[in-house]
């Protein structure tokens, strides 16, 4: 921690405490909250063969419904992203659950704990005791890699960012965005005002205030609808209404796992390593919670638009899940391993309401049962989300899932003090950039990758 702890500095007109951004607000000694949007609406309730059913109709079969227009990485910075902010450790698929009851294990603010735990006092091992501030990145095997111990296990805030090589590279790109940014901190390089004296301190300001645009300014439009995103920003937010941070079972249950939808079965890595399995056969896919080979090294423009190449594209957001998400083969013998089944039956654990009980409350003509296509007069949150998806032109979440989407990822910015909405909502990004003023994912590859 910085020793100037307690002072004050000024920044758009806000008082800010020093030293408060350094303190120690990881899962480990805060406790995150669940929630409900639509607490007093009547929860669905559908049998396993219904559920079936539905499952059924959303397996994409011998012809994908499309590609979007959206990169590939996109897909995998959402799953960052939700790592940022929930992980449910206790709730079952056997057992109805209350919300309020369960522990969020990570820090409900996009703050960036799985890359920074609780800071180089309190997680001395996430960080480099040669860089004073500096992350730990690479192993003897592989500089391109994250820091592993003897077993190969992953040294990271979160081991999830650790279940496939794609998202453990994404971990890693973040791990070299702070370093880089820890480096131009302390040789005067960044333009914004300081608001630490401290470079490890400013640097993380830096870092989470220049990802939280991404999300806000560059994720969200690739993920809902224009139009819906106008609304909130012209009129402010209409379901989200905490003025502490808290997840809404009706996002981290059914909404945000849109992103199941945007899977494809098989990536490009780099030049030499194409059409590679994402999960089977173990000699082709990529690797989970196990060391990365030097072969499967990302090269993000595969990912993202960093050079002239049209980067891969993430499937569209339909009602259609990629053949090997009901194969899943992590897990265990007996277990449920159709992802499309899983999430059913999670938003029946979580009492979750139909679909069409909450276009209703949100005053959204609901979709009719031809357009759904299932049979049902209700439908489950989260199928219903994506085939509204699947409907809009736009190939963006509409106005139910995009809503709420957007109005908690905007709601725990807002709810977070030490977000830029909070503290300098008129604050633009300052980090070197292409486009001056703007900060992209392409913008921080090139930063990270000095």
């Amino acid at each position: 921690m910085s020793s100037n702890k307690g002072k004050r500095r000024k920044h758009h007109g806000i008082d800010q405490l020093r030293g408060i951004q350094n303190a120690p607000r990881s899962a480990s000694n805060e406790q995150g909250r669940f929630g409900r949007l639509f607490g007093n609406l009547p929860p669905l309730t559908l049998s396993n063969e219904q559920l079936l059913i539905v499952a059924e109709s959303m397996r994409e079969g011998d012809t994908p419904s499309g590609d979007s227009d959206t990169p590939a990485g996109f897909t995998f910075l959402g799953q960052f992203i939700d790592h940022d902010i929930t992980l449910d450790v206790t709730s079952s698929l056997d057992s109805q659950a209350d919300p309020e009851a369960i522990r969020n294990f990570r820090t409900p603010t996009l703050e960036l704990d799985s890359v920074y735990g609780s800071g180089p006092d309190a997680t001395p091992h996430f960080y480099d005791a040669t860089t004073s501030g500096a992350l730990l990145v690479g192993t003897e095997d592989n500089p391109d890699d994250v820091p592993r111990n003897r077993q190969g296990t992953a040294i990271i805030g979160d081991p999830r960012n650790d279940e496939n090589g794609i998202i453990s590279q994404l971990q890693l790109l973040f791990l070299r965005f702070h370093n880089s940014v820890l480096r131009l901190v302390e040789s005067g390089g960044s333009d914004d005002d300081r608001h630490f004296d401290n470079p490890f301190e400013e640097a993380q300001r830096l870092v989470r205030w220049h990802y939280q645009w991404i999300i806000v300014h560059e994720f969200l439009p690739f993920t809902v609808d224009a139009s819906v995103l106008e609304s909130i920003h012209r009129k402010g937010l209409k379901v989200y209404k905490e003025r502490t941070p808290v997840i809404p079972v009706e996002f981290s249950v059914a909404a945000y796992r849109f992103g199941h939808s945007m899977i494809r079965n098989r990536y490009d890595l780099n030049s030499r390593r194409t059409n590679v399995d994402l999960f089977q056969p173990p000699a082709d896919g990529l690797t989970s919670f196990a060391p990365v080979p030097r072969e499967n090294v990302i090269d993000w423009s595969y990912f993202f638009r960093v050079t002239d190449r049209r980067p891969q594209p993430s499937r569209k957001i339909d009602a259609k899940l990629a053949n090997e998400l009901f194969a899943l083969p992590f897990v265990g013998a007996g277990g449920e391993n159709s992802l499309a089944m899983r999430n059913l039956l999670r938003g029946q654990t979580f009492s979750l309401p139909a679909g069409e009980a909450v276009a209703h409350r949100m005053k959204v003509k609901p979709l009719s049962p031809d357009e759904l296509g299932t049979g049902l007069s209700r439908n489950p949150l989260w199928f219903y989300i994506l085939k509204e998806a699947e409907l809009n032109p736009s190939d963006r979440l509409g106005e139910v899932g995009g809503r709420i989407v957007a109005e908690t990822l905007i709601g725990l910015l807002r709810s977070d003090p030490m977000s830029y909405l909070s503290m300098a909502p008129d604050w633009t990004p300052t980090l070197p950039a292409r486009n001056a003023g703007q900060f992209t994912m392409t913008d921080l590859i090139d930063l990270a990758q000095r």
